[in-house]
């Protein structure tokens, strides 16, 4: 039976869909950098979200008062493209993937129960890329404000296929820092975390009350 791709040849075939794979990741790339309003690939600006106070309960940063909220909600379209991030494995989008890390899907359901990164389509797409996001995510760790998000990301590295290894890395990254600076408490924090699944779990139930 004659199909559209007969005349072919198999090694054209093969350039044509690796071809068209690699418009599909940039051009997903180039999506997510349009709605985040960053430069192109390499010149990622790290995105931060600030609360309106701050305290310290123990270890972890928790915000103060109700109307704290980090966790904003992603519009349809960045929805859909960070789903394609993930299904699609795109490295390149890895920075673009943290910066919403804890954004929850439009509209999230109701109500959110544990495990609380569950309805973040960004946590979920880095997931499946897998281990070549770790890296990054160790780098966006060391200077990340928000709480949620170092909570986030921390679960990340210890559930992050072909990263066994997380808490390990942890420990390397923070003793390259500087024992007094942030970077180094938030490094110092995190490999606290990594132990204990049990512990992220409540510390993003505290941070949503």
């Amino acid at each position: 039976m004659a199909t559209d791709i007969a005349p072919l040849h198999r090694s054209d075939i093969s350039r044509k869909i690796v071809n068209d794979y690699g418009r599909l990741v940039k051009q997903v790339e180039v999506n997510l950098c349009r709605i985040q309003d960053v430069g192109p690939s390499g010149h990622h600006q790290p995105y931060r979200v600030t609360g309106k106070s701050v305290v310290t309960k123990g270890d972890w940063e928790f915000p103060e008062g109700r109307d704290f909220r980090l966790s904003e909600r992603l519009t349809a379209e960045e929805d859909d493209w960070i789903y394609v991030a993930g299904e699609v494995r795109a490295k390149g989008c890895v920075e673009l993937l943290l910066n919403r890390i804890s954004k929850l899907h439009l509209p999230p359901p109701r109500p959110i129960s544990p495990p609380y990164r569950l309805h973040r389509p960004a946590f979920d797409a880095l997931v499946k890329i897998g281990e070549p996001a770790c890296g990054a995510t160790i780098d966006r760790l060391r200077v990340e404000d928000n709480p949620e998000n170092r909570l986030l990301m921390t679960e990340l590295l210890t559930i992050c296929p072909g990263n066994a290894e997380a808490r390990l890395e942890l420990e390397k990254a923070r003793d390259r820092q500087p024992r007094d600076s942030d970077e180094w408490r938030n490094l110092d924090q995190a490999v606290e975390m990594a132990s204990s699944q049990i512990g992220i779990e409540e510390a993003l139930k505290a941070l949503r009350k």
